[in-house]
């Protein structure tokens, strides 16, 4: 009796034993499919990221550069419309705020040197000898309206040229430069 007992607890270790480790092996082959799409999903994300990142960063920076070469050649007009909450949205909101104040300094500025110009000419106008005026690339910039008439020459034809070119027309005008080439 003890034995027929024995392998009764033994045969019923034994059907624990093997529900038991049919239960572990379907457990063990539900994790590995679990942590194989787990695995498949995260490398499908981080290939993604590889290649989508990147360009999440350079293209931001090289609309940046491209408005600041614009800027640079005082477009004004260059602006940066990232609406995001992120650092390339706050870049873009205070380089627009940038981008206003450069061209109210430089509307500024060129209002002064326009009446800064304005009254060298109403100055020179003023006076009663011609007088031309050269900048440093010896173009003619300026003419009093006695310079003018004396010499035969009109302002709107020769402002903005070489002195140089005009006195080859003028013999007055070339009597007056021939030191300046020297």
């Amino acid at each position: 009796k003890i034995k027929f007992a024995l392998f009764a607890i033994s045969d019923v270790n034994m059907n624990a034993i093997v529900r038991k480790n049919m239960t572990a092996n379907r457990t063990a082959t539900h994790s590995y499919i679990v942590l194989s799409a787990i695995a498949s999903i995260c490398f499908i994300v981080f290939f993604a990221f590889i290649f989508s990142f990147p360009k999440y960063i350079a293209e931001p920076i090289e609309i940046l550069a491209n408005n600041i070469k614009e800027i640079t050649n005082k477009n004004y007009e260059s602006r940066m419309n990232f609406k995001t909450n992120d650092e390339f949205g706050e870049i873009s909101k205070e380089f627009n705020n940038l981008i206003d104040k450069l061209k109210r300094y430089d509307d500024v500025e060129v209002g002064k040197i326009l009446a800064d110009k304005q009254r060298a000419e109403s100055i020179i106008n003023m006076f009663n000898e011609p007088v031309i005026v050269l900048d440093e690339d010896q173009n003619i910039t300026l003419i009093n309206l006695i310079a003018e008439k004396l010499m035969g020459l009109n302002r709107l034809n020769i402002i903005n040229k070489k002195a140089s070119e005009v006195a080859a027309n003028n013999e007055l005008l070339n009597f007056m430069i021939r030191d300046l080439s020297q």
